[in-house]
């Protein structure tokens, strides 16, 4: 959990929407899986020449980033990739930041967590991750991320943050990323992860850029195509959601917001946020989240050659190196040159950053936060093992499957569990 300080920055963001809550920084730009969703290696390596990385941010640059942050007054920051753990100098970042009084988090696919690497870092202070699990299918999950094994490793690397890792006032996150290879699955995993004592996060798979202009300046999956939801499934979606919705409520530790999940359900079918969208009818929606983005001044994403960017879709030439950087981003040009850039974009609903503008823009939504603050404060976890988890995970497995089999959308079901048939 964070501490006073941070906290209250994230209060003053929320009251005057000018101060930045969130970054992420891209301190890896390779990755050990070739996940089918994930735009994130052809943004940060190898999408074209011009923006490809030679080589990864030294931690002399890194630190002269975490200066100019600390000067924003940014109060936290998330360590991505690539994978950050194929770091190893990853404390020694943690350090950097803890000089800069800049809070960490770090996502990652946890196949390369170890009992020695967790132990270390928490010794620095780093207690929260973000890890990603898409299936309790293990070979469902092994064909999505493009490696033989890695569900089961990714469950190791559970099990050790779970062994190792306190047992309160502790925050780590599950992310799914929700397409049509896991649609059915959903509330199942939501029970797994709250089971184990985890948090969940669901992310909409987002679509390839059909636009030849926008292709060039937005990276995301470029097999998309079969991670879409077919038109004939929005019903399922609208169940699924629903279900979620109700678990949220009873109790189920599901990390996003009520209009999160809704928005959620619109963008798996249009591909856009339903606030740049006509099939919206909220009010809401309609009058505070009309092509809504709120980066830079709430959050940014800056990429492994140390570029600010808007997201992790977008590119742009805004180093955070510069000598000048702190001078240009008081007076107001990079959020403009920024702007300029979101302006073209035909929106995302990722959590890191749509989270934030409803929290800062939504009462609703920043009282449910501040409710979900309490309850993580009182919230103990148990402590797993590996063979704990990996039993629990072939119970909930089970019972989705036995779940699917009965209900009256089997042929979907069977479509949607049919992954490996599908030539991605």
């Amino acid at each position: 959990m964070f501490n006073f300080s941070t906290k209250l920055k994230f209060l003053r963001a929320a009251i005057t929407k000018k101060n930045p809550i969130y970054a992420q920084i891209a301190i890896e730009s390779h990755c050990n899986l070739r996940c089918r969703m994930c735009g994130q290696a052809n943004s940060n390596s190898n999408y074209n020449n011009s923006y490809r990385a030679s080589s990864n941010l030294s931690l002399e640059q890194i630190d002269r980033i975490a200066f100019n942050l600390q000067k924003t007054g940014l109060p936290l920051i998330v360590l991505t990739g690539g994978e950050p753990f194929l770091r190893s100098d990853l404390d020694e970042i943690i350090k950097i930041f803890n000089k800069h009084k800049i809070a960490t988090r770090i996502q990652t696919n946890a196949t390369l967590i170890t009992k020695d690497k967790v132990e270390k870092l928490l010794a620095l202070g780093l207690t929260e991750y973000s890890v990603s699990l898409d299936t309790l299918d293990a070979k469902k999950q092994d064909y999505i991320n493009g490696m033989e094994g890695s569900w089961e490793k990714a469950i190791r690397g559970i099990a050790t943050l779970s062994e190792v890792l306190p047992t309160t006032t502790n925050f780590s996150l599950i992310n799914t990323v929700v397409s049509n290879y896991n649609l059915l699955e959903l509330p199942t995993i939501s029970k797994f992860v709250t089971a184990i004592g985890f948090f969940h996060s669901l992310i909409p798979v987002h679509f390839e850029i059909k636009s030849q202009q926008q292709r060039e300046n937005i990276f995301r999956s470029s097999s998309s195509s079969n991670l879409i939801i077919s038109a004939t499934d929005w019903e399922i979606i609208d169940d699924i959601y629903s279900q979620l919705l109700q678990m949220k409520k009873s109790g189920h530790h599901i990390h996003n917001s009520k209009i999160f999940l809704q928005q959620s359900k619109e963008f798996l079918k249009y591909g856009k946020p339903s606030n740049s969208s006509s099939t919206s009818s909220s009010k809401f929606t309609k009058n505070k989240f009309k092509n809504k983005c709120d980066s830079p001044n709430l959050y940014f994403h800056i990429n492994s050659r140390g570029h600010m960017t808007p997201c992790l879709d977008l590119i742009s030439d805004i180093s955070v190196l510069d000598p000048q950087f702190i001078s240009k981003y008081m007076s107001g040009e990079i959020n403009k040159k920024l702007k300029q850039l979101t302006s073209n974009c035909s929106g995302c609903i990722y959590p890191c950053y749509a989270e934030i503008s409803y929290f800062c823009h939504s009462f609703s939504a920043f009282i449910e936060r501040g409710f979900g603050e309490i309850k993580y404060k009182r919230y103990k976890r148990k402590s797993l093992t590996f063979d704990q988890i990996l039993d629990m995970s072939k119970k909930y497995s089970l019972s989705s499957s036995s779940s699917s089999s009965s209900s009256s959308s089997f042929e979907s079901s069977k479509k949607h569990n049919n992954f490996g048939h599908q030539d991605v």
